[in-house]
C-alpha cells in the first residue's frame, strides 16, 4: 500500500481538477453561479488533511480494487465534510471566524452565501455519487447518506446541549461524537466495503475501525483545542469559552489523553484483522494519535 499521503494528494488533486479556477463572471443558464462557485471553492479547496477520502482510497487498495473506482465517493465525502465546516462556522451555530488560516466562508462571503454554498456542496456530492455507473454504487451512496443523517444528528445534539448542565454526561458525549464526528469515517468506509462487494463481516470491521478512529480523532480535536499551537489554523480554546461538552470538560485534560490512548489501542487490534492493511491502518491511528493539528 501507499503512504496515506499518496492516497490523500489523489482525492485533493481530483477536487481541484472537478473545481477548476474560473476568472469568467458572466451568468449563463445551466451554470452555478460564479458568486456561489467561488464560495463553494473557497472551503472545498482550503487545504484539508483529506482524512476521510483518503482513507478510503486506502480500504479500495486493501480490498485489492481499483481505487480510481473509488475515488467520485471520494470527493464527494470531502465535499459533505467541506459543507459541514462552512454551516459549522456559522453564527447559528460555533460562530468561528478562523478555519485552516483562513477567515470562514461567511466572514468572507456572508451568512447567505455561506449557507447556499454548504448546500450546493451537499448537493453536489450526491450528483458526483450517483453519476457513477459502477457495480454498487447505489449501495455506496446509501452508506454514505446514512453517515450525513447521522452526523446532523450529533449537530443538533452539540448545539442543543452548548451551556447547559447534562446529567447523563458521559452518554450525550459519547452520542455527539459517534454521530458528529465518527459517522463520517464509518460509514464512507462501509460504503466502500459495499462498493466492492467486500464480506458482510469485513464491511462491519470497516464499520468499526471508522467508529473507533473518529472517536480517537475527535479525543486529539478537543486536545488540540486546549494544547494546539498558534499555527492550529483554527481558533482555540473555543470549546471552553463556549461551553461545549467535551473530553476536557467531563474528564479533564489526562483523562482525554488516557481515553484517546485506549482508542488508538482498539483501532489497532481491529486493524490488525484487516488482510494486507494491517499495518497502514494501524500506523494511521498513530499519526491521528500524534497530529498538531
Amino acid at each position: 500500500m501507499k503512504p496515506f499521503s499518496a492516497y490523500a494528494n489523489i482525492v485533493d488533486a481530483a477536487l481541484h481538477d472537478y473545481f477548476p479556477e474560473r476568472v469568467d463572471e458572466e451568468l449563463r443558464s445551466g451554470e452555478t453561479a460564479p458568486l456561489l462557485y467561488r464560495a463553494m471553492r473557497y472551503s472545498l479547496l482550503s487545504g484539508g488533511k483529506r482524512v476521510r477520502g483518503g482513507l478510503m482510497l486506502a480500504v479500495a487498495d486493501m480490498l485489492r480494487n481499483d481505487p480510481a473506482r473509488a475515488l467520485p465517493f471520494a470527493m464527494a465525502v470531502e465535499m459533505i465534510h467541506a459543507s459541514s465546516l462552512i454551516h459549522d462556522d456559522m453564527p447559528c451555530v460555533d460562530d468561528d471566524i478562523l478555519r485552516r488560516g483562513q477567515p470562514t466562508n461567511h466572514v468572507v462571503f456572508g451568512e447567505g452565501q455561506a449557507l447556499f454554498a454548504g448546500d450546493a456542496l451537499l448537493n453536489m456530492a450526491y450528483e458526483v455519487m450517483l453519476s457513477q455507473l459502477c457495480e454498487n454504487a447505489m449501495v455506496a451512496a446509501a452508506e454514505i447518506s446514512r453517515g450525513v443523517g447521522r452526523m446532523l444528528s450529533g449537530q443538533c445534539v452539540d448545539l442543543t446541549i452548548e451551556g447547559a448542565e447534562v446529567a447523563d454526561g458521559d452518554e450525550t458525549l459519547l452520542y455527539i461524537q459517534e454521530n458528529k464526528t465518527s459517522a463520517m469515517f464509518e460509514y464512507p468506509l462501509r460504503a466502500m466495503g459495499r462498493l466492492f462487494s467486500a464480506a458482510e463481516g469485513v464491511v462491519r470491521d470497516l464499520g468499526e475501525y471508522g467508529r473507533i478512529l473518529g472517536l480517537l480523532f475527535q479525543a486529539t480535536d478537543d486536545i488540540l483545542d486546549v494544547e494546539g499551537e498558534e499555527d492550529l489554523g483554527k481558533s482555540l480554546h473555543k470549546d471552553a469559552g463556549s461551553k461545549k461538552l467535551t473530553m476536557i470538560s467531563l474528564y479533564g485534560l489526562d483523562g482525554a489523553k488516557a481515553r484517546a490512548a485506549a482508542y488508538a489501542m482498539k483501532v489497532k487490534e481491529i486493524a490488525a484483522g484487516f488482510p494486507g492493511g494491517a499495518a497502514f491502518f494501524a500506523g494511521f491511528a498513530d499519526q491521528m494519535m500524534n497530529r498538531r493539528k
